[in-house]
C-alpha cells in the first residue's frame, strides 16, 4: 500500500496536532505502509525536514497513491480541488469539536470514503451526517520520563493550563477564578495566541502568573510534574490532549463539563458547570466561575487528589495496533461503506 499522508500540523513537533502527526507517521512505519509526508502550511521551500522525516507541501502532492489519509479540520483542507484528482479512497481522521457542525463541514465531510473519530463521543455527532463513520482511534497519550523538579518561584499553590485560541472566548472566566484563587498560574500558550493579549488579561486582575511557549518534551513534562491543579475552561474540542497530559501524570483536574471532557471518567466534582448552552458557535459560552471556585475549594481541602484514572487505552502500545487494523483491512472495511 502506498499511502499519502496529508496532515494540518505546524513547523514544530510539539503541537497537539503536530504531535498526534509524528504518533501517526511512526505507526505506518512499524506496518510498514510506504507513505509520503504532506503540509498544508505555506513553506517557502519545496521540502522541510520534521525530525528523521521529510516533508512536501501540499501544492507538491502527487496522486499516485492507494489511499490518501488527511488529519485534521474541515477549514484547514488546502484546496477542495484535491478531491477532483484523486482515484484512490480517502480517510479523513476527524478532530471535530463541536455538537453542531456547520453545513460546509458536511459538504465537506461527503467527499471521504471514510471518517475517522478521535472519541466516542466525536463518532455520535458524525454518525448523524454520514454513513462511512468506523470505530474511533484516540489520540496517543504520552509524556517524557519524569524529570527533576523546577524550582518553585514561590510557595503559592500552582494551577496550570494550556491555551489556544479557540479558548480566548472564556478566558475572563478564567481570570475570575484565577484572582479568587490567589495562586501561581502557569500558561502553555500558541504563538498565535497574543491575537488576545494575555499579559494585559492577567496583569488587569492582578494574577501571578508566567507564559510559556515552544516547549520541548522534557519541559512539558516539568510543567505538569510542577502543578498542584491542572485546569481547563475549553468549551469545543474533540479530544482535549492537554487533559490526557495532566491526568497521565497523575494531576489534579478542574476542566469544564463537555462529552471530551467525561469520556476520560473525569468525575463530576471536577466537573465545571457551563453557564448556556455550549456548542453554539461562533458564541461560545461560558464555564460557570462560582462553580469552579466552589469546586476548587473542596480539591484545594483535599490537597488536590490525582484521579488515578486508566489511561492506558490512550497509550501508544493501545493506539498503534487500532491504525493496523484499521489499515491492513482496509479493503474489508471500505467494501462495506461505499
Amino acid at each position: 500500500m502506498k499511502l499519502a499522508f496529508l496532515s494540518q500540523f505546524h513547523s514544530t513537533q510539539e503541537t497537539g496536532i503536530s504531535r498526534q502527526s509524528y504518533y501517526i507517521v511512526q505507526y505506518l512505519e512499524k506496518l510498514q505502509i510506504a507513505f509520503s509526508l504532506y503540509t498544508w502550511e505555506s513553506i517557502s521551500k519545496p521540502f522541510m525536514k520534521w525530525g528523521k522525516y521529510t516533508i512536501q507541501s501540499w501544492k507538491d502532492l502527487i496522486t499516485d497513491f492507494d489511499v490518501l489519509l488527511y488529519y485534521g479540520e474541515w477549514w484547514a483542507f488546502p484546496s477542495l480541488k484535491i478531491f477532483n484528482v484523486f482515484n484512490c479512497p480517502m480517510l479523513w481522521y476527524c478532530p471535530l469539536d463541536t455538537e453542531k457542525p456547520q453545513e460546509d463541514f458536511i459538504n465537506f465531510s461527503s467527499n471521504f470514503d471514510l471518517i475517522i473519530p478521535v472519541s466516542n463521543w466525536n463518532r455520535k455527532i458524525l454518525e448523524n451526517y454520514s454513513d462511512n463513520v468506523v470505530s474511533p482511534i484516540p489520540h496517543t497519550v504520552a509524556l517524557a520520563d519524569k524529570q527533576p523538579q523546577e524550582k518553585s518561584e514561590n510557595d503559592k499553590i500552582r494551577i496550570g493550563t494550556v491555551l489556544r485560541p479557540q479558548r480566548r472566548k472564556n478566558i475572563f472566566a478564567l481570570c475570575e477564578f484565577l484572582m479568587q484563587s490567589d495562586s501561581f498560574f502557569d500558561v502553555i500558550s500558541e504563538v498565535s495566541y497574543c491575537e488576545l493579549n494575555l499579559s494585559d488579561a492577567f496583569n488587569q486582575f492582578n494574577i501571578d502568573f508566567r507564559i510559556r511557549q515552544n516547549l520541548n518534551a522534557r519541559q512539558l513534562r516539568q510543567f505538569y510534574d510542577s502543578l498542584d491543579l491542572y485546569v481547563s475552561v475549553s468549551m469545543g474540542e474533540g479530544f482535549d490532549l492537554p487533559v490526557g497530559e495532566a491526568l497521565l501524570a497523575n494531576k489534579c483536574v478542574l476542566v469544564s463539563d463537555i462529552p471530551a471532557h467525561r469520556e476520560f471518567g473525569i468525575p463530576k466534582n471536577n466537573l465545571v458547570r457551563v453557564s448556556g448552552e455550549a456548542f453554539s458557535a461562533p458564541g461560545w459560552s461560558l464555564t460557570d466561575t462560582e462553580d469552579m471556585i466552589r469546586k476548587y475549594e473542596i480539591l484545594k481541602s483535599k490537597n488536590f487528589p490525582s484521579l488515578n484514572i486508566d489511561m492506558n487505552s490512550y497509550l501508544s502500545y493501545s493506539v498503534g495496533p487500532l491504525w493496523g487494523e484499521l489499515l491492513n483491512n482496509l479493503k474489508e472495511i471500505l467494501s462495506y461503506t461505499i
